[in-house]
């Protein structure tokens, strides 16, 4: 009976853990789409805080289970945060150097399947490193690392934010034929990969093209 109720006890704790941990990784999320938000309005100070919250969630969402994890997570989430300010600030070499170091470990650590908000964090850095790149006059650069990472992991990476820059670039880049050229090769690689979520529209692909 006693053993029963030691198995009953840590199946509890196990849930309980579970529980938690879920509650806080969505806090944590809320909370870096209200700092998003905040920046937008060019609300600096605001957005600070906000993602200040960001990190005591992730702290505590933090179990035995997880911890390896979420670490990982953990700090790309509060390495975004910190960009995301820079950045807003103009302080444009720092996020690339930043974005640079974290982006080269982030996709590793985050191909273990995780909520879908960790995977966006993944991806949202890569992004956010070509806008980075744009600000600094590398249109190019920008072009090849979100190509890179879309063509590497299609399922990770194949999101309608990247999909729509890097489209945009594409148009900045090249002239009106080569840009549809290889907005359609972009949208094959989606059909390849059964990506079927992604509006048309983003592609930015004219009638007429």
């Amino acid at each position: 009976m006693a053993a029963g109720e030691i198995k009953c006890s840590a199946d509890d704790l196990a849930k309980e853990q579970a529980v938690h941990f879920t509650l806080a990784n969505l806090c944590s999320w809320l909370d870096y789409c209200i700092g998003c938000v905040f920046l937008q309005l060019g609300c600096t100070s605001e957005a600070e805080h906000a993602f200040c919250c960001v990190s005591k969630w992730m702290l505590l969402a933090n179990t035995p289970v997880v911890h390896s994890q979420q670490t990982n997570f953990g700090t790309h989430m509060r390495h975004s945060c910190r960009c995301l300010v820079m950045f807003a600030k103009g302080a444009y070499s720092k996020v690339m150097c930043s974005l640079e170091r974290i982006t080269n470990v982030a996709s590793d650590s985050m191909e273990q399947k995780l909520a879908p908000y960790h995977a966006h964090v993944a991806s949202e850095l890569i992004n956010n490193r070509a806008i980075c790149a744009l600000y600094l006059c590398d249109l190019e650069w920008a072009i090849a690392s979100l190509e890179d990472a879309i063509w590497k992991d299609p399922s990770l990476h194949f999101r309608e934010v990247t999909v729509f820059n890097l489209c945009t670039l594409y148009d900045l880049s090249s002239n009106s034929k080569t840009a549809a050229m290889r907005k359609k090769q972009l949208q094959k690689l989606a059909l390849q990969h059964n990506i079927g979520d992604i509006d048309a529209s983003l592609f930015r692909i004219a009638s007429h093209e």
